[in-house]
């Protein structure tokens, strides 16, 4: 058990990584011939085939772009809106939101401090990244930000290794939603996927466009989701995290590689939370 969230590194998925290396030719990945749509394509075909939970509104967001993980995307989220806005998440959010706003010199609040205002702008993953499950509020904090035009960037990260959840992308406030194959497939390359409802001519869009990317990378990715559906890891490990989460006497969360605890795991208290990952636990049940 430890702190921090650690991705699951899968035997299956990792050999067959590794036999893909060798296989990829030059004009596979040549600028000339590779078509970011089909890392796009194959990525939102993925993202659909998963029946572990329910997710709406994907077809309204017209523009798509290659990202270098969530990180990129939520880097540019706040680079967008950090002039004008002031940046708002949750004190248990994924700390990257935080070191990009104080490297930028950019105002930030959580959301624990009160509601939001006009003025802002707001991060929040889903499953949340506090409790693996679904931010306290989650419903009027989306409703308050519809009402008051507040953009959000919903961060969907832990999707694919997450189960039980209702998703709905349609209010308008949700600008940006960001995906990542780092999760729940690959840990040792940086894929994801942003979308977005209006063309924004940033850098991240800018070399997906370009296919100015590691266009070996997203070949390998197109080919691991042919192979691995996205309820593959909640398939495998749901009934793991559940044996794992009675023997340690810990709660299971819907997403599998996260536990909560109680006040007699104090060395997992983060930002209100007794989050535990499991992630080593399930790899040595197999």
């Amino acid at each position: 058990m430890i702190l921090s969230h650690r991705p699951l590194t899968d035997p299956a998925v990792e050999q067959e990584l590794f036999q893909l290396l060798g296989q990829v030719q030059p004009d596979q990945v040549a600028l000339t011939q590779w078509n970011t749509d089909t890392y796009v394509g194959s990525f939102i075909d993925w993202i659909r085939t998963g029946t572990y939970n329910q997710i709406h509104g994907l077809e309204t967001f017209e523009h798509q772009a290659y990202a270098h993980g969530a990180i990129e995307i939520i880097q540019e989220f706040i680079n967008r809106h950090g002039a004008q806005r002031r940046i708002r998440f949750s004190e248990a959010e994924f700390v990257v939101s935080k070191i990009a706003c104080n490297s930028a010199g950019i105002d930030f609040l959580h959301l624990e401090a009160g509601p939001v205002a006009p003025n802002d702008a707001v991060l929040i993953s889903l499953p949340f990244a506090g409790n693996g499950g679904r931010y306290p509020g989650y419903n009027d904090l989306i409703t308050q930000c519809n009402r008051l035009g507040v953009p959000v960037l919903l961060d969907l990260a832990y999707y694919g290794i997450s189960h039980g959840l209702t998703i709905d992308l349609t209010p308008a406030c949700i600008t940006d939603v960001a995906f990542s194959l780092s999760k729940p497939l690959v840990t040792q390359l940086r894929l994801g996927l942003r979308l977005t409802r209006r063309y924004h001519d940033d850098v991240l869009q800018s070399n997906s466009d370009l296919k100015i990317y590691n266009r070996i990378s997203t070949w390998l990715a197109v080919q691991l989701m042919k192979k691995f559906p996205c309820d593959y890891t909640i398939s495998k490990y749901l009934d793991l995290q559940l044996d794992v989460c009675a023997q340690l006497g810990i709660e299971p969360t819907p997403t599998v590689t996260l536990a909560l605890g109680d006040e007699s795991h104090q060395d997992f208290y983060r930002s209100g939370y007794y989050r535990i990952c499991i992630t080593d636990e399930l790899l040595q049940k197999l």
